[in-house]
């Protein structure tokens, strides 16, 4: 019994002990009291439970620098049971607590005390920026970090991530065409501010390319936008206003004033009807506008020449080609000056050639050219001139032949109408001298099949006079000079060995065969050579020795 008695007061005493701490004996279970004390949109609330028969409540407030000031007094019929403490400063601890008056008489402050650090909601905004959604907000006295929070309409928030540097958070998770709430809130430690919330819809950023004029522009429609505003700037620019488009079916638009070799940024305003904006990103679609080269194409020889004009911006310029119906492959690239030239082509076959410029994995978009690879037209040294063979072709009502020297200009020297004739000869061409020889095949509506940059080549030599007399030594061979000869090329035949063979090639207009027996006919053939190895058509001379008489 005496355990149990002393155990029982031990228990009062502790009972005793708590109470006292935690309220003067004036405090009644049923007095008014603070219930809770909470971070909201404009400062601090505190609310508190009401009591009958009060007639004021006081709002006690004191910081870690002040001390215990009344900052609200509520009259006790209110029907509010809070405040919003607008005064707080964001970054400081502040501790509440509550007081009244009844009857006439003043609590004074109950010791029932609540304690908060205060931190001010930061205000934020919203932007697309390319296909993210970029969260700025400004920065809170005494936060250390900021929490991005997210969710769809009708979800639940989820965290999507903190910031505790700068005043910006990209959110590149979200999927587009959806509609998002946002919320920020600042912390430091365990503290965390209240939260506003803002809408964003995730309008996709225009999709670009380059085309043959310029950057198209690539928009979504949105249901209820009364215009689109588009928008460009480089990257050492300001955003300028392009245009503005209203809704209709169209849904791009080509920026033809695109700087070729430049980073060009676009973004696309949807402006409602009352004014305001679906969204205004920040940050556009960016691309490297690469202008698309301007080019030709011609028969070089057997081979096809490529020429195309300078882009701005541009480090190297790739060529493709397809025969008609395939597909493209890349034939070469080109970086150093501005032509190229395809030697893997087959003759007698249409090709189609484009040319796109770059700049890294920058790449431009391409145009298309035809080309029928015309054989060049066969060149032959005969009796009366340079014989010139072209071939014929369907549908060509003319047939332009031209020659040049090395050093002068292309001329033409006629015009072949079509007929079973597929040659000309140039009786023209002078001995000794290297030509060039070309042809253009002309349609009827004027176009030409191709134009030559470069035909095909050969040093006319004219085939030389030769007569042929008896002598004592044997058969005397005299030759006439023939110009641009260096050396003389003699074949000779025989009834007993009818096949040519070279006798020599002599270095002077005349020579003597000593090796002529009495009784053989003989046939000599003379061809003339310059120093490049191009040899003249020969005429065939015969010579017959006297028989042996006894």
């Amino acid at each position: 019994m005496e355990k149990f008695i002393k155990k029982t007061i031990g228990v009062v005493l502790v009972l005793i002990i708590i109470i006292s701490t935690m309220a003067p004996a004036a405090f009644a279970a049923d007095a008014p009291r603070i219930s809770v004390v909470a971070n909201t949109t404009g400062g601090v609330k505190v609310a508190y439970i009401k009591a009958d028969g009060i007639d004021e409540y006081d709002i006690y407030r004191k910081d870690a620098e002040n001390d215990w000031t009344v900052i609200s007094r509520l009259k006790g019929k209110s029907a509010y049971g809070y405040i919003v403490d607008r005064t707080a400063k964001s970054g400081v601890n502040y501790t509440y607590a509550l007081g009244y008056v009844k009857d006439g008489e003043d609590s004074g402050r109950l010791e029932l005390e609540r304690s908060i650090y205060y931190l001010t909601v930061p205000e934020f905004t919203l932007a697309m920026m390319g296909n993210k959604v970029c969260v700025e907000y400004t920065p809170v006295d005494g936060a250390s970090g900021y929490q991005i929070i997210r969710k769809e309409v009708g979800g639940t928030y989820t965290t999507v991530g903190y910031s505790s540097d700068g005043s910006s958070f990209v959110d590149s998770s979200v999927k587009l065409n959806t509609t998002y709430v946002y919320a920020v809130r600042s912390y430091t430690g365990s503290n965390l501010s209240y939260q506003t919330e803002k809408k964003i819809y995730t309008y996709p950023a225009p999709s670009l390319a380059n085309v043959q004029t310029g950057v198209k522009v690539s928009y979504k429609k949105y249901d209820g936008a009364a215009k689109y505003e588009l928008y460009r700037k480089t990257d050492d620019g300001e955003w300028i206003k392009l245009r503005e488009m209203k809704p209709s079916s169209w849904t791009y638009f080509v920026d033809t004033a695109a700087e070729s070799g430049k980073i060009n940024n676009y973004k696309v305003n949807v402006v409602l009807a009352d004014g305001t904006n679906l969204v205004r990103e920040i940050e556009g679609a960016g691309i490297c506008y690469m202008a698309i080269p301007k080019f030709t194409l011609a028969m070089m020889g057997n081979k096809v020449c490529v020429e195309y004009t300078p882009v701005n911006g541009a480090t190297g310029y790739q060529i493709l080609r397809k025969e008609v119906g395939g597909s493209f492959v890349t034939v070469g690239y080109s970086k150093e000056g501005t032509t190229f030239v395809d030697s893997g082509i087959k003759l007698n076959t249409t090709y189609i050639y484009a040319v796109r410029s770059y700049s890294g994995s920058n790449l431009s978009y391409h145009t298309e050219q035809k080309i029928y690879t015309y054989p060049s037209p066969k060149v032959a040294n005969v009796q009366t001139g340079v014989k010139v063979e072209y071939k014929k072709y369907d549908g060509a009502v003319l047939y332009e032949l031209y020659r040049k020297t090395d050093d002068g200009e292309w001329i033409k020297l006629r015009e072949m109408k079509p007929s079973s004739w597929s040659y000309f000869v140039d009786t023209a061409a002078e001995s000794g001298v290297a030509y060039n020889y070309k042809v253009n095949v002309v349609f009827e509506d004027g176009t030409n099949l191709v134009n030559e940059i470069e035909g095909s080549m050969i040093r006319y030599m004219k085939s030389p006079d030769v007569t042929v007399t008896a002598s004592d030594e044997g058969a005397v061979i005299s030759i006439e000079a023939v110009g641009g000869a260096k050396s003389y090329q003699i074949l000779k035949k025989s009834t007993s060995k009818p096949n040519y063979t070279t006798l020599c090639y002599a270095k002077t207009t005349e020579y003597v065969d000593s090796s002529v027996v009495d009784g053989e006919t003989y046939t000599y053939a003379i061809m003339a050579w310059s120093a490049d190895g191009y040899s003249s058509y020969f005429i065939p001379v015969t010579f017959e020795t006297e028989a042996e008489t006894e």
